[in-house]
């Protein structure tokens, strides 16, 4: 079963505040990252807003993982995401909630490629431009789990060149995730 971990305990440092209940075209940019993901797919969304949680709580395939820590931590959002994880999973799908153009059948894509072939690490790009989402074969969780505090997931990622499987957005768009607040 693969399974998504929603990584949003970030606290929007060169955003803003509220930068995940940012409404893009009319809905809150976390909500965005929400409709991306098959209904059918068990997901777990690590934050520490409230207003985020609500969010989440309408949708039946998501389970809140709640991180109390203040810190801005992107290793210990990782871990509570994999902590949350079922026993049966054996992909894991982490997940930014600041990429509002994200599409389903983008993940889709992604997750068919785990399916064909579920040892590796499949990673969203755009031609030669590695992005977000990526998918880790469950070989993998002890590393992440283990990560140093402020690594992430590409820390892993550069340790298995080898192992990398990028699968094609169906447009550049996709992978631009929101840093800063849009001019205007």
């Amino acid at each position: 079963m693969i399974a998504a971990v929603l990584l949003a305990s970030g606290r929007g440092k060169r955003f803003g505040p509220d930068k995940l209940l940012y409404e893009v075209e009319g809905v809150p940019m976390a909500e965005w990252a929400f409709r991306a993901l098959p209904p059918d797919m068990p997901v777990f969304v690590v934050t520490g807003d409230s207003r985020v949680e609500a969010l989440a709580r309408q949708h039946e395939n998501i389970t809140v993982v709640e991180n109390t820590d203040e810190r801005d931590d992107i290793a210990l959002t990782i871990r509570l995401g994999l902590q949350a994880l079922p026993e049966n999973t054996t992909g894991a799908l982490f997940c930014v909630c600041d990429q509002p153009w994200l599409t389903r059948q983008s993940v889709e894509r992604l997750t068919e490629a785990f399916r064909a072939a579920p040892e590796g690490i499949y990673v969203l790009a755009w031609g030669a431009r590695p992005g977000n989402p990526c998918l880790f074969h469950k070989t993998y969780f002890p590393e992440l789990a283990a990560l140093e505090p402020d690594q992430g997931g590409k820390t892993v990622i550069a340790r298995h060149p080898g192992a990398v499987r990028y699968v094609q957005a169906q447009s550049v768009r996709e992978l631009e995730d929101l840093d800063r607040r849009p001019n205007g």
